[in-house]
């Protein structure tokens, strides 16, 4: 089975534990640092190190 997480997955993981309305303003950016966050973290060669944290 794969136990790669799926955006979705995060994005109802934030949408759980985030419950305050999010501005309409503020929401796409949120959403496109989600996404790219998440992209990065599942990426084989992804190492966390200094600069990301």
């Amino acid at each position: 089975m794969n136990t790669v997480r799926t955006v979705s997955d995060t994005k109802r993981d934030f949408y759980t534990y985030h419950t305050r309305p999010i501005n309409s303003i503020y929401r796409r950016v949120v959403e496109e640092l989600m996404v790219e966050m998440h992209l990065l973290s599942v990426n084989v060669d992804f190492k966390y190190d200094p600069i990301y944290g």
